[in-house]
């Protein structure tokens, strides 16, 4: 649902042969030309987020001279009132070859000192023979992370700054 074939790219597919969950999966078909799906996400809170999907490979190649073949799961974070150069590109190349549903994950962390206005979450390929079916994707905010970013804090987004540390004890500390 809310899946588009991205404009200016060659039309992709949708497959009901086995899909990882439901009744169909998108299928973008390895022909040297590119194709893509699109969902676009409405304005999401400022925070660290996982995006997971499905994937399955029969047969995929790539070319071996000057193409610029990829099979990749894309992401792009608009913010409010910011060009699209500012937006935040993050990605993840999926394997070639053959295999069964395989489970890929992404780690989206946004630029904190802008809100964000939209997510454009995209599998593309462009690739020489063979089918590549995502299905089943999902993101959802980044619960119990490392702590590395400050997005993933309770309260990451109002910080309360200490910068006189002389009253702390001991002294010494």
């Amino acid at each position: 649902t809310g899946w588009i074939a991205v404009g200016g790219f060659q039309p992709a597919a949708v497959t009901d042969d086995q899909p990882h969950g439901g009744q169909r999966a998108a299928r973008i078909v390895g022909d040297g030309k590119i194709r893509a799906w699109r969902q676009e996400l409405p304005a999401l809170p400022t925070r660290v987020y996982r995006a997971t999907g499905w994937f399955r490979a029969r047969d995929v190649k790539f070319g071996t001279g000057d193409e610029k073949d990829c099979a990749r799961f894309y992401f792009h974070i608009h913010y409010q009132g910011r060009p699209y150069s500012d937006a935040s590109q993050i990605y993840t190349d999926l394997p070639i070859g053959s295999y069964d549903w395989r489970r890929v994950s992404v780690r989206l962390v946004p630029q904190v000192q802008w809100p964000i206005e939209k997510v454009w979450v995209t599998v593309v390929g462009q690739f020489r023979s063979g089918t590549l079916d995502c299905d089943d994707l999902e993101l959802a905010p980044v619960e119990g992370g490392s702590g590395a970013s400050a997005l993933e804090w309770s309260n990451g987004m109002k910080p309360i700054i200490l910068s006189d540390l002389g009253p702390c004890t001991p002294a010494s500390a």
